[in-house]
């Protein structure tokens, strides 16, 4: 997939025909990429979407967006102690075929939780922070205590609880639920043309992420995969093992050719 542009909302570059003169919206912000019959804007930070024009060929008047709140970070814990339960992933707000105006669309991107202050044998983690766009709010996933057996919640799923002496429970996901020690797997969209599942939650002790980029269980750092909107894995070397939630992110993308 080709990167047309890679600045933000003050991107001096701007698309507006595509093939054989197919008239669709002209657009900055984020990086602009394209596959298929779309463009694509991905914003991994902060920025701006500015419209200037409006398409009018068939199809080329809407755009869809799909974005997620930053994930949880997971528990730091410490072998045979108490193992680290999984973060939460961020929740999802999307919707397809909207219409189009001209204007500029402000996009805050949430960043991932972090571990808080090491205490005796783990550390709490700290929420994901909130991504807006469009007028919704996508929120983070929700943080955890130090001791917690539970894996991270977010507005939309829970975390699971495991039973002492089975591990630590797994962080919900964008998408569903946490089961036992497995992180809650991601949302399902297309709309970047490669992933097909985004924001899984963390595994907690002895589980396995959920899919959707959600952090490992480990014995080191085990963070979740970057922009994707997933919770952190627990940790079990140590309390201050490091595993960050991965920041939010935010997709838009429109028609620029004939279907």
């Amino acid at each position: 997939m080709p990167i047309i542009g890679s600045k933000g909302g003050g991107s001096i570059n701007a698309f507006g025909f595509g093939a054989a003169g197919f008239s669709s919206i002209i657009a900055t912000g984020g990086t602009i990429t394209e596959y298929g019959i779309y463009r694509l804007h991905t914003f991994t930070g902060s920025g701006t979407f500015n419209i200037s024009k409006v398409g009018n060929a068939p199809g080329a008047g809407t755009y869809d967006y799909f974005g997620l709140g930053a994930g949880s970070a997971g528990v730091g814990g410490q072998v045979h102690v108490v193992l680290g339960a999984g973060g939460a992933a961020g929740i999802k707000k999307g919707s397809n075929a909207v219409s189009a105006n001209t204007g500029s669309y402000p996009i805050t991107i949430g960043t991932g939780g972090t571990l808080g202050p090491v205490s005796g044998t783990s550390s709490p983690s700290n929420s994901g922070n909130a991504s807006t766009f469009f007028g919704q709010t996508a929120n983070g996933g929700n943080g955890l205590s130090g001791q917690s057996r539970t894996g991270g919640s977010n507005n939309d799923f829970s975390g699971a609880t495991v039973n002492v002496g089975q591990g630590t429970g797994g962080g919900a996901g964008a998408g569903a639920n946490a089961s036992a020690a497995d992180g809650g797997n991601g949302a399902s969209s297309s709309i970047d043309g490669t992933n097909n599942v985004h924001g899984g939650g963390g595994a907690g002790g002895i589980g396995t992420a959920g899919s959707g980029g959600g952090g490992p269980f480990g014995f080191g750092g085990s963070t979740a995969t970057a922009n994707r909107g997933s919770g952190g894995g627990g940790v079990g070397a140590n309390a201050g093992g490091g595993s960050t939630g991965s920041d939010g992110v935010v997709w838009i993308r429109y028609q620029i050719k004939a279907s």
